[in-house]
């Protein structure tokens, strides 16, 4: 019995370890930790604090993007973290973009970002930043090509922010986690005006984007027109919003098409960086039709395929994704549409 009674205490003090490991608060309730606002051009700013909360007030002037952000000092260095997490209020102008953004610098001045979606102008909500995926910034050298836990002597916490106003960002319970996000719901990733569109070299061929609202929200109608019997591709594309994608089984596509044949139908691509993965087609549908593709049904593609052996794809660093087709058409004149009125990630 004794022996168990201590097994049990052992197993409680390791699963305490593992939790205090598992996340590390970066304001601590009730702690002084040494927090200053990174003073720089191009704005004004005021810091205020309450226990684990912080309040930034700025006033900025010109239209180009700035970091306004707090510095969190760390002598010691750092353990490896999956995310940074936390509440965030923001009210600022709604000509202005504001994007949460955390910046890591090693003691040999090596610094490396990530930036998340943009905001709402009246936003109020949980956010969290993937770090499993950094960049690094523009003035920084790193040989490794890779974040250095270890040596990590300060953090940055903020937002950057683009055009002239005011505006007020509280931060609140910021904390680095090493537990993975599990969804509990579909996310639905916004279609945003498609930001190119590749297309075969003929100048016969023909290419349209027309921004339409479906049931209320905003989605995206393509048509083309292919040359025939000839291979063409059309692949319109546009980024992926910040989202832990590792955390989730796939797409869910809704839309509708009339591709010609024998075309199979539509080609679906992510994007991570350094390769290109596409996914087995989507069929012709004359309704709207909703179907899931599982991040495991997407191969590398043989026209961009990454450098070395490893092959596989990479979701946590996933950052744009295409939508579009490619073949021979024979049929049709070659012309053919599609609409996409909903991208989902599923759990």
């Amino acid at each position: 019995m004794r022996h168990c009674v201590w097994y049990a205490i052992a197993l409680i003090s390791c699963l305490v370890a593992h939790c205090q490991e598992a996340i590390k608060p970066l304001i601590a309730d009730g702690r002084k930790s040494e927090v200053e606002l990174v003073q720089s051009g191009g704005f004004e700013g005021k810091l205020s604090r309450r226990r684990d909360s912080l309040k930034i007030s700025f006033k900025k002037i010109g239209q180009e993007r700035r970091l306004i952000s707090v510095r969190i000092v760390f002598p010691e260095g750092l353990s490896s973290y999956l995310a940074l997490e936390g509440n965030i209020a923001a009210t600022f102008g709604s000509d202005q973009v504001v994007r949460p953004c955390v910046m890591f610098f090693e003691d040999s001045g090596a610094c490396w970002y990530r930036l998340g979606s943009a905001l709402d102008y009246r936003y109020g909500g949980l956010f969290r930043l993937n770090l499993a995926s950094l960049s690094q910034a523009a003035f920084s050298k790193d040989d490794n090509g890779q974040l250095d836990w270890d040596k990590i002597r300060e953090v940055r916490v903020g937002v950057t922010v683009d055009g002239a106003g005011e505006g007020e960002v509280t931060l609140s319970q910021l904390m680095l986690t090493s537990q993975r996000y599990v969804p509990t719901r579909p996310e639905i990733i916004p279609l945003p005006k498609a930001k190119s569109i590749g297309k075969g070299a003929d100048p016969a061929a023909k290419v349209s984007v027309e921004d339409v609202v479906i049931d209320g929200q905003h989605a995206l109608h393509y048509s083309f027109e292919f040359p025939l019997n000839r291979h063409m591709y059309f692949v319109p594309s546009f980024r992926l919003p910040d989202l832990d994608f590792a955390s989730y089984s796939g797409l869910r596509l809704t839309y509708k098409a009339s591709i010609p044949k024998p075309i199979p139908g539509l080609l679906v691509q992510l994007y991570e960086g350094g390769g290109s993965y596409y996914a087995p087609p989507p069929k012709n549908s004359d309704d709207f039709t909703t179907v899931d593709i599982k991040f495991t049904d997407f191969k590398i593609a043989g026209w961009a395929k990454k450098p070395g052996d490893d092959q596989d794809l990479k979701l946590e660093k996933l950052s744009s994704i295409s939508i579009g087709c490619h073949g021979s058409a024979a049929e049709n004149q070659g012309k053919g549409t599609f609409t996409v009125k909903k991208l989902e990630l599923i759990p």
